[in-house]
């Protein structure tokens, strides 16, 4: 079964960066820029994602608003969720946990990376 993963930010650039690096027969990479929280719970459902990576500083949304709502919603409170952000990973480990993200890595990721993930999270 091939897996969605969904990644948001606000950078196109990086959005760009993902779906070329991250390109595998192993899992989809749909990307989301980023929008209202209106716009991106919606996109959200449209993708219905099986893992979820949203940058820790959008521009439009505050993110750890969407990550309470995302994990309140029956559709998405089982859905792995990790913050990703350019900055300090010490500071985004805190956010994390504060916001009850399943984790939180530093910007940008490698394939083995979200190999890792999905085989944690849907072991074969």
């Amino acid at each position: 079964m091939i897996r969605r993963i969904v990644f948001i930010d606000d950078n196109p650039d990086f959005l760009d960066l993902v779906e070329q690096e991250l390109r595998s027969d192993s899992f989809q990479i749909i990307t989301i820029l980023d929008k209202r929280e209106k716009d991106l719970l919606a996109a959200i459902r449209e993708a219905s994602p099986d893992m979820i990576f949203l940058d820790v500083y959008l521009t439009s949304t505050e993110t750890s608003e969407l990550c309470s709502l995302l994990k309140s919603k029956d559709e998405t409170k089982n859905v792995p969720l990790y913050l990703i952000s350019f900055s300090d990973k010490s500071d985004t480990d805190r956010i994390a946990a504060t916001v009850n993200a399943d984790g939180a890595f530093s910007k940008p990721l490698s394939k083995e990376q979200i190999l890792e993930l999905l085989q944690k999270h849907f072991p074969a």
